[in-house]
């Protein structure tokens, strides 16, 4: 979330933000395949 609110979500792709996490970005993608996927992801861990 920090890299989507200091860059927006156009400027957060899935590579950006595993490096802000400390993780390969291979791992993101193992889950995430898609910035949406990652987003929509965020957003229902915001709702709970």
């Amino acid at each position: 979330m920090r890299v989507i609110k200091q860059d927006g979500l156009e400027n957060a792709p899935v590579w950006k933000i595993a490096v802000e996490a400390d993780i390969s970005a291979g791992s993101m993608r193992h889950y995430f395949s898609t910035q949406q996927e990652l987003f929509l992801f965020s957003m229902n861990l915001i709702q709970e």
